[in-house]
């Protein structure tokens, strides 16, 4: 079993990556942020369908009947997906060669500003994980001692991140980038504090800000990887999924860890810190570019 759910994420996290590679090629960049919001919104929804009817269905008939239920879900998905998939337009196949990959990768690693990025991704998904892989067990204990149906509904809370994720390009188009990210920061930090109360009401509207605050964050750092990369968006994408998936891992560790050692407190502390580490890798980025405004204007002068 473990084996299975293994080749199944390898298989599940080439598809983020090619998605967001065709979409930096078939959108007008002006429209990408917006395209790769809604492609995080479509994230959001299937996230928080699978965890529902899992949920539920793993209440009525175990947790086989869950997983078939959500394999059926996805099977019906990857239909409805090449169905309604338009040709690509511009688009221009190429043969696999292995140096030239290796060169590709290393040129993005070597990017300062994409290993920000790949840092910011890999912090907001830090938080989310944490927060989503203890929030089950938190509820389900006392004052709350919601039955699994109940906390299955609870990502319903998913639908907010429809919201931000689509609406990251015209936060971008107000704010800027920058202004972006440190909104969806402060919406971050503020849900952990929230959460942090006994009441269950609080809780919910922490986990509303948390989820707002990660989906809007994640839609401007991942479209901001595939405008960032000239060549090989692709790799740069799939290098920001890898950034991804590991903040992920290591939040729900972490997460996990501290939510035994200190109870939410705990997970919400690991949350906090790496809000921190979002803002300090996004103030580092503006000082940079301001000494490099500088260093630049003599010159043309």
């Amino acid at each position: 079993l473990v084996v299975l759910r293994a080749l199944q994420g390898a298989a599940l996290a080439g598809l983020p990556a090619s998605a967001m590679a065709y979409l930096a090629e078939e959108v007008r960049p002006k429209a990408l942020v917006g395209a790769i919001g809604l492609f995080v919104a479509g994230n959001s929804i299937g996230g928080m369908s699978g965890r529902i009817v899992s949920g539920w269905t793993a209440q009525m008939g175990g947790w086989r009947a869950g997983v078939a239920a959500v394999g059926l879900l996805s099977l019906a998905c990857a239909l409805a997906f090449r169905a309604l998939l338009p040709k690509a337009r511009h688009f221009t196949p190429g043969t696999l060669n292995p140096k030239a990959l290796a060169r590709t990768v290393r040129g993005h690693l070597a990017d300062p500003l994409l290993m920000r990025l790949y840092a910011i991704g890999a912090l907001f998904m830090t938080v989310f994980g944490a927060v989503y892989t203890v929030i089950g067990y938190r509820l389900v204990e006392a004052p709350f001692s919601l039955p699994q149906g109940v906390i299955g509904s609870v990502f319903l809370v998913y639908l907010v991140g429809t919201v931000s994720s689509a609406a990251a390009g015209k936060l971008v188009g107000r704010l800027g980038r920058r202004g972006a990210l440190y909104l969806a920061v402060t919406t971050t930090a503020a849900g952990l504090l929230v959460s942090l109360a006994d009441a269950l009401p609080a809780v919910l509207a922490g986990l509303v800000l948390i989820t707002a605050g990660f989906f809007a964050g994640h839609a401007v750092a991942s479209s901001s990887v595939s405008r960032t990369a000239k060549t090989g968006r692709a790799q740069a994408s799939a290098l920001y999924q890898s950034a991804y998936y590991l903040g992920s891992s290591a939040g729900g560790t972490l997460g996990a860890v501290a939510f035994h050692a200190g109870d939410w407190a705990g997970t919400v502390l690991i949350g906090l810190v790496a809000v921190l580490g979002v803002v300090s890798i996004t103030l580092y980025g503006t000082h940079s570019a301001r000494v490099e405004a500088r260093r630049i204007r003599p010159a043309t002068a």
